[in-house]
């Protein structure tokens, strides 16, 4: 039993032993391991020393020392001579000290220095003071610059939440490179508070590793590199929920997205995505609505086996611009309440033009592949009118011989659905004959044939017989509703193609 004892007030790790061999490594202690040693995993109060007697014997680091969490994980099962107990005082360890010291005997008092002048002087041990004008130090001690002789190992420079410069033992800077592996570059300073810390870009664990004199920097996976370690990134500045966003705002900013999940809507602001909490509806994106506290689609609509839908939608001029933003929510509502995929069991594509004079294309079916691709089409689709003109005859031409191919993403295997949307009959009138005749070409190839009749902007109905002609005299397949009612119009049509049993509503 010994124990090391400091006369000098500079902070200095020095060692306590146990002298007993319980708790042994798991590596082997032999004689030309001498000296070396091995860390405790869990206990940073402690470790284990190599004696020439082939044994592991217990220490304990003095005086509130610890060792650090980075020598704990890397010489819990790897023998070294550094001096494991680097950190500063912990009141844990230094009661872990006391009790150990309880009972055991008080040590020898030193023998007195010869003051025979004929007497050589002796060397100066670990811990002791005045050199190198008092002695020099024994064996591989070196003097540090307040003249104690101290290891090699007091010399080495400090890692990750070791102290440096005024709070190190020998006032040394942090490591530039891992002492373990060399050839790894560390990203460290010496922080404020005078331990090392990671600076911007380095690799870390979590926020504390970061220095703190480092405005909006954080430890954190970059988005670009999921598979990538975490490194201390600066967190750039976002717009929040209801916050104006996009390249129209002021600042020009992303919606955040570290959190919650939002996204820059049509209108330039950001709103809740679909599964985000929410304290009201008007925090959601289009086509969403608050219901138990997070954003849901309002209806849903599970359908036994795939299906194709290319709709077509009227923006002439006799479209009001508010009931074309009512279309625009009812569109995004569609592409929210079907199951949005390509799968041949139950998966469902939507595809979209608009017409007036002639038509404009929004989305084909090979489009819905891909969800959020399809919906961002959707919400954005060109609602505009070009000429005052309802050309419906060439929508029925174009979802036939375009649309509803295989080029552009048509499912053999999946039946076929074209719904109409409008508010009024063919203009010109004297192309009615050709709508009809349009529509029978899509019955004929398999697809069936729905019209949405909408009102007019002054609210009057036109066209009615010319919405069940292109039905193809099937009532079944006419609906009526005002731009107010769009939402009990997709519940209705999503029975008439999916069964009602197949339509869920929230509530």
């Amino acid at each position: 039993m010994f124990i090391s004892s400091a006369i000098s007030c500079v902070s200095v790790v020095y060692f306590f032993s146990s002298f007993v061999t319980a708790g042994r490594p798991s590596i082997d202690c032999n004689f030309e391991d001498s000296g070396t040693r091995v860390s405790d995993r869990e206990d940073s109060c402690i470790y284990y020393y190599c004696t020439s007697r082939r044994l592991w014997e217990l220490r304990t680091c003095a005086f509130g020392a610890s060792v650090p969490k980075f020598y704990r994980k890397y010489y819990s099962h790897k023998r070294t001579k550094l001096n494991l107990c680097r950190n500063a005082f912990s009141t844990e360890c230094y009661q872990t000290v006391l009790e150990r010291k309880k009972g055991e005997p008080t040590p020898p008092k030193p023998t007195p220095r010869s003051t025979t002048p004929t007497t050589p002087r002796p060397c100066l041990k670990e811990g002791q003071g005045r050199c190198p004008g008092g002695g020099k130090c024994c064996g591989d001690l070196q003097c540090d610059n307040k003249g104690i002789c101290r290891p090699l190992e007091d010399f080495v420079c400090p890692v990750l939440g070791e102290g440096c410069l005024g709070n190190h033992v020998t006032n040394q800077e942090c490591c530039k490179r891992d002492p373990i592996d060399t050839n790894i570059i560390l990203n460290l300073k010496c922080g404020p508070g005078k331990t090392c810390c990671v600076t911007e870009g380095g690799e870390c664990e979590e926020n504390s590793d970061c220095c703190e004199d480092q405005n909006d920097v954080v430890c954190k996976i970059d988005e670009n590199n999921p598979e990538e370690p975490k490194t201390c990134s600066r967190v750039e500045e976002c717009a929040s929920l209801k916050e104006k966003c996009g390249p129209s705002s002021a600042k020009q900013l992303d919606c955040c997205n570290d959190v919650t999940q939002l996204q820059c809507s049509r209108e330039a602001t950001c709103c809740a995505e679909r599964g985000v909490m929410c304290s009201g509806s008007d925090d959601c994106c289009r086509g969403l609505e608050c219901t138990a506290k997070t954003c849901q689609p309002p209806t849903r609509i599970e359908c036994p086996s795939p299906i194709d839908i290319v709709f077509a939608v009227d923006t002439s001029c006799s479209v009001a611009d508010i009931d074309k933003d009512h279309l625009r929510t009812f569109m995004t509502e569609v592409t929210r309440a079907f199951n949005i995929d390509d799968n041949l069991q139950d998966g469902v594509l939507v595809g979209a033009l608009t017409f007036n004079q002639g038509y404009q294309h929004t989305a084909y079916l090979a489009d819905g592949k891909d969800d959020g691709k399809l919906l961002n089409m959707i919400e954005n689709m060109n609602l505009t009118e070009v000429g005052c003109k309802t050309n419906t005859f060439t929508a029925l031409d174009v979802m036939k011989n375009i649309y509803f191919t295989q080029d552009h993403g048509e499912r053999p295997a999946a039946k076929n659905w074209a719904i109409v949307m409008t508010d009024g009959k063919t203009v010109p009138p004297g192309k009615q004959a050709k709508t009809f005749k349009n529509a029978d070409a899509l019955r004929a190839m398999g697809t069936e044939v729905l019209t949405i009749g909408l009102p007019q902007s002054d609210g009057s109905i036109v066209g009615e017989d010319e919405w069940l002609g292109i039905a193809g005299g099937i009532k079944e397949n006419v609906f009526t509703p005002d731009f107010s009612k769009l939402r009990e119009t997709l519940v209705s049509i999503g029975g008439r193609l999916c069964g009602e049993q197949n339509v869920y509503v929230n509530t």
